[in-house]
């Protein structure tokens, strides 16, 4: 964690940030750190870098135990599964020690888009952090660093890290205590059914297919997931609905799909969500619906190539993991979305995991007939 004082201009921090006043410390993630530091240069400004290491209360067990009521501190950065992830790790501390006070700071984008009007368990506020509210906390959960980004045998699992993070062990703890805390509301369960209703009435089977995650190193490349929607949709039965879902970049770059398959439009992450919980099974890379169909318990074919399923999912007990072989030395290489790193594939110059186009289609076809009621 690094503390910046902008120095001669105003700040805007983001998209839904407040105007920062000059002068204003702030506490930032290291990724924050580097593009703030960087537009202050470009406007003639500055930024001293100094720690927020001695102002910090890392949250612990025996804190917690000595201090019930205490005031604590979350953040944690990243995409949407790695917020669903710490909310639920979040929601493991509240339930262990209710009297707890946390306040949880992310982007102002994922507290719009996945906690608003949602009944939780702690509160959520939006980034930046002032470092005068940092330092009035009595304990701090610092979710920064928590990637897997090595290729190392002994490589732990992100409920693992998490919990390391925040200073406690797993043994107060049962793997279904790790889930996932999903956001749904009743208006997101609403249009789900809507979605449901107009497209795979039940008791249509529904498979959802999610085609892409946020890189390519973590999804089965568009040429891939055509061949194996193709052998899918014969292999099985007739009532069954094959539904694809993704950004509209992803669709457009995935399409067009073969006969027979709709495609989800008109729906929010949220009641996306809403939907995963509704579905017969869910096809998916490394990203947040396999999250979210661990917490639901819905069953899952998860598809890996350079991450293992053991790295993010071995706690949920509905996946059907297939991973990609293709004699690749490098496997897993554990490649992540970095501001310094280029997407895709680090061992040939980007692009989609040659890992995952390996696998073969009809495997994933006989997976998830077999998933079927």
């Amino acid at each position: 964690m690094r503390v910046l004082t902008p120095i001669k201009i105003n700040l805007r921090l983001g998209e839904g940030n407040p105007a920062i006043p000059a002068g204003t410390r702030i506490v930032l993630s290291d990724w924050s750190a580097e593009a703030i530091a960087a537009r202050l240069a470009k406007c003639g400004g500055a930024a001293r870098t100094s720690t927020a290491r001695a102002y910090t209360r890392p949250f612990s067990a025996a804190e917690a135990e000595a201090n019930p009521s205490a005031t604590v501190l979350s953040w944690r950065g990243c995409g949407l599964g790695d917020q669903l992830l710490w909310a639920g790790m979040i929601a493991a501390v509240k339930a262990q020690w209710p009297r707890l006070r946390v306040t949880h700071f992310c982007s102002p984008r994922v507290a719009k888009v996945l906690w608003e009007g949602v009944a939780l368990p702690f509160t959520v506020l939006p980034e930046p952090i002032r470092f005068s509210a940092y330092r009035r906390f009595d304990l701090h959960i610092i979710g920064e660093g928590c990637v897997e980004d090595n290729n190392e045998p002994d490589q732990k699992d992100v409920w693992e890290q998490q919990l390391a993070l925040a200073g406690i062990g797993p043994l107060w703890m049962t793997p279904t205590d790790l889930c996932p805390l999903v956001p749904v509301a009743d208006a997101d369960t609403a249009a789900a059914a809507a979605w449901r209703a107009a497209n795979a009435p039940d008791p249509a089977p529904l498979v959802l297919w999610q085609l892409a995650s946020t890189t390519p190193v973590r999804s089965l490349d568009p040429d891939a997931t055509r061949r194996a929607l193709d052998v899918l949709r014969p292999a099985l039965p007739a009532s069954a609905v094959i539904a694809v879902t993704g950004t509209p970049d992803q669709l457009a770059a995935y399409g067009p799909f073969p006969d027979g398959i709709r495609v989800v439009t008109g729906l929010g992450i949220r009641a996306l969500f809403a939907l995963v919980k509704t579905a017969a099974c869910l096809v998916c890379p490394d990203s947040v619906l396999g999250h979210v169909a661990g917490a639901f318990r819905t069953p899952a074919v998860s598809l890996w190539g350079s991450f293992l399923p053991a790295d993010r999912v071995g706690y949920y007990t509905s996946h059907r993991p297939i991973i990609g072989h293709a004699g690749c030395p490098q496997q897993p290489c554990r490649k992540h979305e970095k501001p310094w790193l280029g997407p895709g594939c680090p061992h040939r110059g980007g692009g989609h995991c040659r890992c995952l186009a390996e696998i073969d289609p009809h495997h994933i076809a006989r997976t998830v007939k077999e998933t079927l009621p």
